[in-house]
């Protein structure tokens, strides 16, 4: 969102279709994040952290490609997705895999790190565009990410599962 104008004036899409898109993305939010929490207490977290990044992944592939106005209104629907389970998955994901005993640390360095790379991602992505690094070829490179990372978790989740919750 920090690059918002310079991504708003390379697909040519309008400031009323990026606010429209924050509602879509509000709305889809909170279902998702209720229904991702009655699917974390029928399953687990673990289960669901998977597919925490995938709708995010998605969207980033479609960003990578598409122009028209509605690439902006799908990619935060997907967002949206990603963000509920995100919220659900987040609170839930530490305590039932590493108990409640050293929780207030354990959440204090994922807040710290998110914080952290939450501030240079827009430097980064600002360098890159800077650097004349196309909006389509970062998106894609996001979207590769994104697909890696929950490879990574899918892997993560089924070796912790293979032990027995």
């Amino acid at each position: 969102f920090f690059h918002q104008d310079f991504i708003l004036s390379e697909r040519g899409w309008s400031t009323e279709l990026f606010a429209l898109s924050f509602m879509i993305l509000t709305v889809v939010s909170i279902i998702s994040g209720l229904i991702s929490g009655i699917m974390i207490d029928r399953k687990s977290a673990t289960v669901l952290l998977p597919s925490t990044l995938l709708p995010m992944a998605l969207g980033c592939l479609i960003l990578a490609f598409g122009t028209s106005e509605l690439t902006m209104l799908t990619y935060m629907f997907l967002l949206g997705i990603s963000a509920g389970i995100a919220g659900s998955v987040i609170g839930s994901i530490w305590p039932e895999v590493y108990g409640t005993e050293h929780l207030g640390a354990i959440r204090s360095v994922e807040m710290a790190l998110m914080v952290l790379f939450s501030a240079l991602g827009p430097g980064v992505l600002g360098w890159l565009i800077d650097f004349d690094v196309s909006i389509d070829t970062q998106f894609l490179v996001l979207a590769v990410y994104c697909f890696l990372a929950v490879g990574a978790m899918a892997f993560s989740a089924k070796k912790y599962l293979q032990r027995g919750i």
